[in-house]
């Protein structure tokens, strides 16, 4: 009987893989200093964005050596980019929505408040609907007493996955990415405020609604497509 293969074998390999490919990018950041401000005052921050716009956005607080933490599913599939991603530097909690969700949130905030990192939130996924905005993201921050970054990329170069629930970006080698962060918030008004049913509503199209306003945001003079996720695929 032949032994079966164990892909977490691959993932030195894909370590130095994805290292040498997101090196090759070429961000721009008009509110860089925010990021800086987030790095040099420890607030605590959960970095809210859409799913389709991940890799970017975590190459991107690679970049800048933000202590920067994220979730990753539960499959084996999520433990190859788990490994990869803690080999970068990231804290990592493990999760999903259908499996370990509850398990997931805990550690997101346990890695905000107890390892002082900055927690990038997916907030229409992992399975969408795509450009919705769901409760956890303001869920973590509430608890872990953090405010709520709203972040956008924008990809001159990159294949977008057409058939995937959120339109998926991979960004292409060297490509130019604009990023671009709205005001920090405080969801309720205050650090750890208690988000009732409604007041979670009002925080979650106060969400959506500054994502949406970074893509309408987008300089002209930038070479790649403007839409918002819900209208065609962003960039």
């Amino acid at each position: 009987m032949k032994p079966r293969f164990d892909p977490l074998i691959l993932v030195p390999a894909l370590t130095w893989m994805y290292r040498a490919w997101r090196r090759s990018f070429r961000f721009h950041c008009p509110e860089r200093a925010v990021f800086q401000q987030v790095i040099d005052t420890g607030v605590p921050m959960v970095v809210a964005l859409w799913h389709e716009e991940l890799l970017p956005l975590i190459s991107w607080g690679l970049s800048i050596r933000m202590p920067a933490a994220t979730i990753v599913s539960d499959s084996k599939d999520g433990e190859i980019i788990a490994r990869v991603l803690e080999a970068e530097g990231f804290g990592i909690a493990r999760g999903s929505s259908t499996r370990g969700g509850l398990k997931a949130l805990v550690g997101g905030i346990r890695l905000i408040r107890d390892e002082k990192r900055n927690l990038a939130f997916t907030v229409d996924g992992p399975r969408g609907p795509r450009g919705q905005v769901k409760e956890g993201a303001l869920f973590v921050a509430s608890k872990a007493g953090a405010a709520i970054l709203p972040i956008r990329a924008r990809v001159e170069w990159k294949k977008v996955f057409e058939r995937s629930w959120d339109h998926f970006q991979l960004p292409l080698p060297f490509s130019r990415i604009l990023v671009r962060a709205g005001e920090p918030f405080w969801p309720g008004g205050a650090p750890g405020a208690e988000l009732t049913k409604e007041t979670m509503a009002v925080e979650q199209e106060r969400l959506a609604e500054a994502l949406r306003a970074l893509g309408r945001d987008w300089d002209p003079a930038e070479s790649a497509e403007s839409a918002d996720p819900g209208a065609g695929s962003a960039g």
